[in-house]
């Protein structure tokens, strides 16, 4: 149902206005209706819904939609709409199609202006839409008989006319072959009634004509009219809607709010009664102390006038007592002395007894001196199997159960039963392997590949170890290049930094020995690999060590000292000319790690873009377009953005990674790794999710700055 103010959108002006007339001769084509589907099946028991049916008389219907007035308004509580309406408005419209209409008590629109009071409307008339659209329904079917029956009169007039037409003929004929004058006066008489009546019919048939183009118009006006009135419907239903919203979002408010007061209320009224119980539990304890407090002060008033009573009666219990304590303990000394002297007598009558009484002190203090010790040694060595010494930060060795799976796997399994055996062919293939993806120029990566394998082959055949020296620049690889050597050597690893042993202070040497002492248990050997050794394998030769550090020192060089086969020794600095002359001759090998140079630094960008920008893209947009976060994005409103890589030059990486190689000259290859990571942070701080190829260069030129900076911070404290 709608409004009165709505009514009628969709109905035409009066259907009696003169059509102008047209003596162009049309065809006029009629419209079978088309049969029901015969697949569909109806129900039997639609007749029950409907009583009392009767054909409708459509000529009153075509009466009353004449009738109606349609006028031009616009509504006032569309204050910020300039939309003019079209539509019936007026008390004509019950007392024209009453059955259309239906009076409703009471209804509420929207205020005129804005904060004012809704406008409030009894006895408002409604229109049924449905109701008055069969209506026009009605009176389109009356207009559709009338055009079937001028288009029947039409024929009839036409066949007339083909037959005058065809008499006038006839008479033609006879009067060229007669000569007979009255027959020529009455085929002009037939030839002009002939013209009257085709003037007649071309008159009909414009004025069909104009009744099938009036109705055809009157159709399209009225589709018109129904689709204005269902968007204006929908429109009207949307603001109702929203006002609807809006008084509940309303009452909502206010709701939480008198809950709000209700609660502060409730929390004021919790805070009182708690006060006042408070208040009055108080009361009781002071009333209860005060009670406890007379009644301790009565007991202790009548226990002491009870004992001044009964004092002399103590006193001589007391002597008592004291008198029968004393006589016990003068004959408990009576016969100890008693006993120690008939033990003494029997020794000294008997020698023998004096030297098994030593031996078994003897015994005793033996069994205690070697229980001690045994558990010191017993908890050291479980120390070394099951825990790791503090020293170390970083290791692969195993524990106790770890240990015997791994020599189950390795030395019965494979080597015993499936009898592998490694042959240098082999050895080399795997080392090249492991070491694929450490960049290095290509004399230093053939040396440490070449370590690698004789190393491997050195345990292998059960030879000492090689202790080896890494020294370079900062992050050019030197603790990557350590745990894939000991990953070849098939030795655990373990990791441990020089300046950790500075704040052990004295007990740095304990745990130097303990390290060595773990060293020794490991099945396959230890690589040992410090970090930073120039922290504490300092130079003795510049006496700024302490006595700790240099009680270290001393505790290092002395299990190094000789060749070994339990582990192997690798030291990194960046400063190798700081190191003790005892521990550089320690050293079978050095080797320098050099900054990468342009091919490197090309391997690297390519390697680390790959790594970390690329496959890091790739996994983010996975995880968006999964099934859980496609659904928390539906739950939280929230637009998909998926991570992009744009730009030929940077998809095709020739571009950036010719100006990187550039640009990156002097770099690491960590400060590469960094600037990857910093690219990465780039991509997912942009706001659209992508990432193009000035956003690298810029990114390129900043860490270059960042790095040249660093440089001259480095360069300021060398020269302090």
């Amino acid at each position: 149902m709608t409004p009165l103010l709505l009514l009628l959108p969709f109905l035409s002006t009066s259907i009696s206005a003169s059509a102008p007339a047209n003596t162009t001769k049309t065809t006029t084509k009629t419209t079978t209706p088309t049969s029901p589907n015969p697949n569909v099946k109806t129900n039997s028991n639609i007749n029950q819904i409907y009583i009392d049916t009767a054909p409708a008389d459509t000529k009153q219907y075509l009466e009353q939609i004449r009738q109606l007035t349609l006028e031009t308004y616009k509504l006032s509580y569309e204050r910020n709409s300039e939309r003019i309406r079209v539509g019936a408005i007026g008390p004509e419209v019950p007392l024209i199609i009453p059955e259309a209409v239906e009076i409703v008590p009471k209804r509420t629109l929207p205020p005129a202006i804005k904060w004012g009071k809704p406008i409030v409307i009894e006895n408002v008339p409604v229109v049924h839409e449905q109701t008055l659209f069969m209506y026009g329904v009605g009176a389109t079917q009356e207009l559709a008989r009338m055009l079937d029956n001028l288009t029947m009169q039409v024929d009839d007039h036409l066949d007339k006319a083909t037959y005058i037409e065809g008499e006038i003929s006839k008479l033609e004929i006879l009067t060229s072959e007669s000569s007979d004058g009255g027959a020529e006066i009455r085929m002009r008489n037939s030839a002009a009634e002939a013209k009257v009546i085709r003037s007649e019919m071309d008159l009909n048939l414009a004025r069909v004509d104009d009744e099938i183009l009036y109705a055809d118009e009157t159709k399209k006006s009225e589709l018109a009219a129904i689709e204005r009135s269902e968007q204006l419907t929908l429109k009207r239903l949307a603001k109702e809607d929203e006002s609807a919203r809006l008084r509940a979002q309303l009452l909502m408010n206010k709701k939480v709010e008198t809950s709000q007061l209700l609660e502060k209320a409730r929390e004021k009224s919790a805070e009182d009664i708690s006060l006042a119980e408070h208040e009055r539990e108080l009361e009781i304890q002071r009333a209860k102390e005060l009670m406890k407090a007379e009644t301790a002060k009565a007991v202790a008033r009548a226990k002491a006038e009870a004992e001044r009573a009964n004092e002399d009666v103590k006193l001589r219990m007391l002597r008592a007592e004291g008198e029968q304590r004393r006589i016990r303990n003068v004959a408990a000394v009576k016969e100890a002395f008693v006993w120690l002297g008939n033990g003494f007598g029997s020794l000294l009558s008997n020698p023998k007894d004096i030297l098994v009484i030593i031996g078994y002190m003897g015994l005793l203090a033996m069994a205690v001196y070697f229980s001690k010790e045994a558990a010191s040694l017993f908890r050291a060595i479980v120390e070394s199997m099951i825990g790791k010494p503090k020293l170390i930060r970083e290791t692969n060795k195993k524990n106790i159960l770890g240990e015997l799976l791994a020599f189950l796997k390795e030395d019965v399994f494979e080597t015993v039963l499936l009898r592998k055996s490694r042959n240098r062919k082999n050895l080399a293939a795997k080392c090249e392997k492991v070491f694929d993806d450490v960049i290095l120029p290509a004399e230093l990566k053939a040396r440490v590949v070449s370590l690698a394998i004789s190393a491997a082959k050195a345990r292998e055949h059960d030879a000492p170890h090689r202790h080896v020296l890494l020294y370079g620049s900062p992050g050019t690889g030197k603790t990557l290049a350590a745990k894939k050597l000991a990953e070849t050597v098939g030795m655990d690893y373990a990791l441990m930094s020089g300046g950790d042993v500075g704040p052990l202070g004295s007990d740095g040497v304990t745990q130097i020995h303990a390290l060595f002492r773990w060293a020794k248990v490991s099945r396959k050997g230890v690589l040992l690999f410090i970090d930073e050794a120039e922290a504490f394998l300092g130079s003795r030769s510049q006496n700024m060590m302490s006595e700790s550090a240099h009680n270290a020192l001393n505790a290092l060089l002395y299990n190094t000292g000789g060749e070994r086969k339990d582990f192997m020794l690798v030291l990194a600095t960046n400063r190798a000319e700081d190191l003790d002359a005892a521990v550089l001759d320690r050293c079978d090998e050095s080797l320098l790690f050099p900054l990468p140079d342009a091919k490197c630094r090309r391997t690297l960008l390519d390697l680390y873009w790959r790594k970390q920008v690329v496959a890091a893209a790739d996994l983010v947009n996975k995880k968006e377009n999964g099934l859980w976060k496609k659904m928390s994005r539906k739950m939280m409103r929230k637009d998909l953005v998926e991570l992009k890589i744009e730009g030929e030059g940077v998809l095709n990486g020739e571009t950036w990674l010719s100006k990187g190689v550039e640009i990156t000259k002097g770099f690491s290859g960590r400060e590469i790794s960094k600037l990857m990571i910093a690219i990465q942070g780039d991509l997912y701080g942009s706001r659209d999710g992508k990432l193009g190829l000035e956003e690298v260069i810029s990114s390129l030129r900043r860490k270059a700055v960042e790095h040249v900076e660093k440089a001259n911070m480095v360069a300021r404290s060398t020269t302090k």
